[in-house]
This record gives structure tokens, C-alpha cells and sequence, in this order.
């Protein structure tokens, strides 16, 4: 077995698109087959793979399509011959809503991801029906937080590998409640799929990547679709004060914050997290925001 090669996951109702330059993109649809049932692109952060979804869109699913696919180079998607780029990721998001005639699609991302619904819906405003931003990594003020954050992972993948970046992030994403819940058990499992899933270069390759990805208040003032933004009560990038000048500055903003939760709310707290984004699709589709 190539040790270099992603692991290979199983799963129904997928395939592969063509991306260009040799890529080939990895996804799943399933859900309602419903005529005009909203459909749901799900965008993977850089430690996140698309059959995850299905745990986290149980709810969702029984009134809309859901899409979930991985990033070119990660989980079951082949990345191509040219070096990768942040426009290449949001390029690629088009070509597999191309692929599957998707005119128009709610996008949900988490943390990292954000950006990358955030600079689709910035470039292909007819094509988003709305954005889910779950724990969102941008700020309303500017990058030197996040620069740090990432530079100090990056750091710590070079000095201690997949295990050490787990247990660096680990101690940041999860509430307290939930790591006392999971205990050592939950701790070891989730570790050990981290680094089953995910080669070092792979991630040093992704986080690299989002470096230089412009942050702060101009990009989501010009965003023109309906935004739910979504943050735990424990996150540890975001606070209240935060969250209410992001939402100052989008033009159709709603704020719902996920209680028992850190910066994974789709883990902590699944049900909550599902309702709030089946709330925001309701009120969208009724023309409520």
C-alpha cells in the first residue's frame, strides 16, 4: 500500500466530477428528490471529509438535497497537476455544481471553509440561495489573529506531525463540557481518524493556502445573500461583541448561537446545530430574510 495515497472510504450514492488539470472531485448527493426541495453544498474545512456529513445532516436531509464533496487532494478527490491555489478551491465548488446542474444551492461552511462559500457567493451571487457560516475563522476586524492561530499550527506540525496538530486544535475547538464527555476514549478515537485521514504534507499544503486569503470587514460587507452566522458559546475564536459586529456588517445577516458547543457545534451539539440551519432555510425560502 502507498503509504502517500488518501485513505479510501466507501460510501453510496457518490461519485467523481472532473475538475480540470487531472483533478477529479469526490461527492455525495442524497436527501429529498423532491421537485424545488433547497439543495445544501456542504464545503469541507482541511480536516473535515464528505461522508462525515451524513452524521451531521440527518434532520436536513428529510427536506433537502444534500451535496457534500471533498477538497481536490483530500479523502476520496484526486488533486491535479498544477499547484494548488485558494482560487482553484472556489473554482472547483462551481465546476461540481456545474456537473450536477445545480443552478442555485445554500452553502454551508465551517471555520476554514467559510472563505471559501464566502468567495463563491462573492463571485456567483445568482448561483447562492444563502450562506451557512458555522464557526467561521474570518473577522470583522482583520487577519492578525487568525495569521497567528494558523502560524502556530503550522509550527506545530512541523515540530510534532498529524498527532501533535490534533492535540494542539483539539485543546481550541472543543469545549470544555464536551472534552470532560468524551473523555480519553472519545479523544484517542478522534485522534486516531485524524491521522488515518490526513497526510503532514497534505495539511501543511491546505493550511498554507489560507494564510494570504484577504480577511476583515470589507469582503462581508459586499456579500449580498441571506448569512446565518453560527458560533458555539464556547468558541474560542469568537465572543458576543464579536459576533454582533459581523452581523453589523452584513446587509441580510441572522446570528444563532449554538449553546454546549465550542468550534465544532456540527459535533458538540448535532441537533441544535441541525435546526438552526433548517430554520434559516425556512425563513429564506418564505421570504422572511
Amino acid at each position: 500500500m502507498d503509504p502517500s495515497a488518501p485513505a479510501e472510504f466507501p460510501a453510496e450514492g457518490h461519485g467523481l466530477v472532473p475538475a480540470g488539470d487531472g483533478a477529479e472531485l469526490y461527492y455525495e448527493s442524497y436527501g429529498s428528490e423532491e421537485d424545488g426541495a433547497p439543495v445544501v453544498t456542504t464545503i469541507n474545512t482541511f480536516y473535515l471529509l464528505a461522508q462525515v456529513w451524513r452524521g451531521f445532516s440527518t434532520q436536513l436531509a428529510h427536506r433537502n438535497r444534500i451535496i457534500a464533496w471533498d477538497l481536490r487532494n483530500q479523502g476520496g478527490s484526486k488533486p491535479g497537476r498544477a499547484p494548488l491555489t485558494w482560487e482553484t478551491l472556489v473554482e472547483d465548488l462551481r465546476c461540481l455544481l456545474d456537473h450536477l446542474q445545480v443552478r442555485r444551492t445554500y452553502l454551508l461552511g465551517t471555520s476554514i471553509s467559510c472563505f471559501i462559500a464566502r468567495d463563491f457567493a462573492l463571485r456567483y451571487p445568482d448561483r447562492v440561495a444563502g450562506c451557512i457560516m458555522q464557526a467561521p475563522a474570518f473577522s470583522p476586524y482583520g487577519p492578525r489573529r487568525r495569521e497567528m492561530i494558523t502560524e502556530a499550527w503550522l509550527q506545530t506540525l512541523a515540530a510534532s506531525g498529524t498527532d501533535g496538530l490534533w492535540r494542539h486544535m483539539y485543546g481550541e475547538a472543543y469545549c470544555g463540557q464536551t472534552q470532560e464527555v468524551m473523555g480519553v476514549a472519545g479523544y484517542l478515537d478522534l485522534r486516531q481518524m485524524f491521522s488515518t485521514v490526513h497526510r503532514e504534507d497534505q495539511l501543511r499544503e491546505f493550511i498554507e493556502l489560507s494564510l494570504p486569503v484577504p480577511d476583515g470587514p470589507e469582503p462581508l460587507h459586499r456579500l449580498t445573500c441571506p448569512v446565518l452566522l453560527q458560533v458555539g458559546d464556547g468558541d474560542f475564536l469568537w465572543s458576543a461583541s464579536q459576533a454582533e459586529d459581523t452581523l453589523g456588517l452584513l446587509q441580510r445577516g441572522k446570528l444563532d448561537v449554538i449553546p454546549r458547543s465550542g468550534h465544532v457545534a456540527t459535533m458538540e451539539n448535532p441537533h441544535e446545530f441541525e435546526a438552526s440551519v433548517q430554520r434559516f432555510l425556512g425563513e429564506v425560502e418564505a421570504g422572511k430574510l
